[in-house]
């Protein structure tokens, strides 16, 4: 044997004892069984890790068990030149680098301060350079590294983060580590279990921004996922534990009509025998000279060019080559006025300057208004600068109405503020100001309250808590938050959420998401089943151009449910293995507005390619639902229609269809019974693939209690009361031996609906049934539906 690799592994074992020796061995066995070369670095960092100067004569040992944790030790000048000339060891993947580290480091060692050391991450991929004397980590190693402990030390400060061979040359160069240093002993410690390259964080500040933004993200996501809700819909239950929202603004924004113009004079006194010409100017210093005027035949409009075009060649044609009157000047001043208004430019002034009209040419200054100043009236909680970022329009321009419905729309989305528009004059000539007038609350509202919109199986009760952010982070943005439980705070348990971003393109993001326990007990077997549920939501709204009457948009999104029951869709199945829908979500909603009233409706197409999940296939539908398809397409179409009626009743139509052409999971089907589709009858009694549903409501005109008792106003109650009769119908696509062809519900009768400001509402309706609907528990042919709700 070499005295030189004698006297070291002796002495080695002198100093250490067998620890050295059996994790010697432990290493070289871990060598034999992977068979696979070492690299370069990997024999400086056994000689790091354990001392260990010739490893070849202790190959033949037998693997005996760690007892205690090796010293490092130090390491010297000759053995790294002894290291740097051994051949045995060859270049190894980065695997087996790994395991040596991870075996390496898997006992900390007690420093001098009394702590102990963090464990060191694992080795990365990489290179060593000689001539840097470092570690140079590969782009994947610095992607997956780890940030390094601080060395703390006043003796040793300055010398910074490196690798340990540059440390130690550092350290020999400045004096330290010496016999004589306090911390020696540490120093020699903590430098042996420092890796063999620096945190790449530390020597490109660019990475640890490009870290940290990715950590933002990942967090943004998680908690998007977390406070997300499920979109309401009749082909989802889950609407009946979505977040409840303040009411908002729904009816298109109204812009003031300034008054007309009107004539001067309504005498039929003959001003031109025979209007021959008409000039349009912009200003009255521009009145053409009398001479110069007598030229023109027809219309001239150079200066306004908005009477250039084609439609205003059918206002001007009723008067040339009539005589003109001074009340047919005014009808013509007056129609210009209108004119203007169809084209959105709602705001002009119309006038005649004194000029010679004796050669029939009838010269008019046309002056649109300009926008001066923006303001805002009535805010408390919502800045100002937030409200007229909102308006497009800038000073100069000129006021364009269907701009202004649009911005008005765009900030009535926000429910927790209302905001109409009027006009103020301006102090510069020709100028108009926009005055926001803002009615606002504060926008955080908690609420709670009461339905009993359950089941026999999990409890007819349901008790609900959340909240209502309306400026979510000063942006605007909404957050709500809901949890819903049954009576007995068991049988039933649902949290639910939702994000609604604005973007500056005036576009929507929205975020919803829900997750639901169920328990219920089995009669038949008296086995308690218990179900779980959850699905999360995406939708993208385009609002679309309207006008004062029309506001409307397109949607698509996708959602995503996992569930294993059927409990909450009125069945009583838990399903051995969960069923995911993956399906796509395109829509478009409608509101239109008229003297008599306002209708709105929407068409929403889900389609499901099936096979884009593990159990998103027809062998998983299956045993949720015969014949149950994954691939599917259905349509959902609304209709509603408010109508005003004499004395200050309302007549309310609302009508729901549903198209499918294959068998539905309980999730997507249409539901007969409950508040929202046909009273009377349990939620959701029944379910089909398709169907419709007619809902007639008479409304009487709302009073204050408050005003017809006491004669106050400050509690802005109302109370309502109503009759309905409700009918629907349902049938399935692909019928099963035994199943009716279709199953109708129809139901009469009142309700009643009380609110107190926005701090609390009530709704009371109790329905007659019409028709069985052949469920057992049919609560002896009439059930009352009621809810209240208490916010701040």
């Amino acid at each position: 044997m070499d005295q030189r690799c004698r006297r070291t592994l002796y002495s080695g074992q002198r100093r250490d004892g067998s620890a050295r020796l059996d994790q010697q061995r432990q290493v070289h066995q871990s060598l034999r069984l992977l068979h696979r070369p070492l690299r370069r670095p990997a024999q400086r960092l056994l000689a790091t890790r354990l001392g260990a100067h010739d490893l070849r004569r202790t190959r033949h040992r037998p693997l005996q068990r760690q007892s205690q944790p090796a010293h490092p030790g130090a390491i010297h000048r000759r053995q790294l030149q002894d290291l740097r000339s051994t051949r045995h060891l060859r270049r190894s993947r980065t695997p087996l680098l790994r395991h040596l580290c991870a075996a390496s480091r898997s006992q900390s060692h007690p420093t001098d301060h009394g702590q102990q050391s963090a464990p060191q991450p694992a080795i990365r991929s990489g290179r060593f350079s000689r001539r840097q004397s470092q570690w140079l980590p590969s782009p994947r190693g610095r992607r997956l590294l780890h940030r390094l402990p601080q060395h703390d030390c006043r003796e040793c400060r300055g010398l910074g983060q490196s690798t340990r061979p540059q440390r130690l040359v550092q350290l020999r160069r400045a004096g330290q580590p010496k016999r004589h240093h306090p911390h020696f002993a540490a120093h020699r410690r903590q430098l042996c279990q420092q890796p063999l390259f620096p945190d790449p964080t530390a020597l490109n500040p660019m990475l640890l921004r490009q870290r940290r933004f990715t950590n933002s993200i990942l967090f943004g996501f998680c908690f998007l996922l977390l406070i997300s809700q499920v979109r309401i819909s009749h082909a989802q239950n889950m609407e009946l534990i979505a977040p409840k929202e303040p009411a908002r603004k729904t009816a298109p924004a109204q812009l003031p009509a300034p008054p007309l113009q009107p004539a001067a004079e309504t005498s039929e006194a003959i001003v031109i025998n025979s209007l021959v010409g008409l000039v349009l100017l912009n200003s009255p210093d521009h009145v053409m000279e009398t001479s110069e005027a007598a030229a023109v035949r027809g219309l001239r409009a150079k200066e306004v060019p908005l009477c250039q075009q084609p439609g205003f060649k059918s206002v001007t044609d009723r008067y040339l080559g009539k005589p003109l009157s001074e009340k047919s000047l005014g009808e013509l001043m007056r129609d210009i006025i209108l004119y203007y208004r169809s084209v959105d430019h709602p705001v002009v002034d119309v006038f005649a300057p004194e000029q010679d009209v004796t050669d029939g040419v009838l010269q008019l200054v046309v002056i649109e208004a300009k926008v001066g100043e923006k303001k805002v009236e009535g805010n408390r909680w919502f800045s100002s600068s937030s409200l007229t970022n909102e308006i497009r329009l800038k000073s100069g321009d000129y006021i364009n109405a269907r701009t202004l419905l649009s911005d008005l729309d765009w900030l009535n989305r926000n429910p927790f503020r209302a905001v109409n528009l009027i006009y103020s004059r301006g102090e510069d000539p020709g100028t108009t100001d926009l005055v926001l007038q803002t009615q606002d609350r504060f926008p955080l509202r908690v609420f709670t309250g009461y339905e009993n919109t359950g089941n026999q199986l999990t409890g007819l009760d349901r008790y609900l808590a959340g909240f209502n952010w309306g400026d979510a982070f000063g942006l605007g943005q909404q957050v709500n938050y809901q949890y819903t439980t049954s009576g007995d705070f068991s049988s039933f348990r649902a949290h639910s959420g939702g994000y609604i971003i604005p973007l500056p393109w005036r576009h929507i993001v929205s975020i919803y998401g829900g997750y639901a326990e169920s328990s219920a007990l089995d009669s038949t077997s008296l086995v308690r089943l218990k179900g779980r549920g959850w699905q999360t939501s995406g939708r993208y709204t385009v609002p679309l151009p309207g006008s004062n009457a029309l506001v409307h948009e397109a949607f698509t999104g996708f959602d995503f449910k996992v569930s294993n029951n059927n409990l909450d869709f009125g069945g009583s199945s838990v399903y051995q293995n969960s069923t995911d829908i993956d399906q796509f979500v395109f829509g478009y909603n409608a509101s239109v507005t008229d003297n008599w009233g306002t209708t709105n409706g929407g068409v929403t197409v889900y389609y499901s390619p099936g096979d884009l999940s593990g159990a998103n296939n027809n062998a998983i539908f299956n045993q949720a639902r015969t014949d149950g398809k994954a691939a599917y397409t259905y349509a959902l179409f609304t209709l509603e229609r408010v109508t005003k009626l004499p004395f200050g009743f309302t007549w309310d139509v609302r009508g729901t269809a549903q198209l499918a052409n294959e068998n539905l999971l309980g999730s997507e089907q249409l539901g007969l019974g409950g508040f929202s589709t046909v009273r009377g009858y349990e939620e959701r009694e029944v379910n089909g693939d398709q169907g419709w549903i007619i809902n007639n409501e008479i409304r009487t005109p709302p009073v204050s209690l408050t005003q017809l008792f006491t004669k106050c106003s400050a509690a802005q109650d109302s109370l309502q009361f109503l009759f309905f009769w409700d009918y629907g119908t349902i049938s399935n696509v692909v019928k099963q031996p035994g199943e009716s062809a279709n199953i109708t519900l129809t139901s009469i009768g009142p309700g009643v609906r009380y609110k107190i400001n926005t701090y609390a509402s009530l709704r009371f309706d109790y329905g007659f049934q019409l028709k069985d609907s052949g469920v057992a528990n049919n609560n002896d042919g009439s059930y009352g539906h009621l809810a209240f709700l208490l916010s701040y």
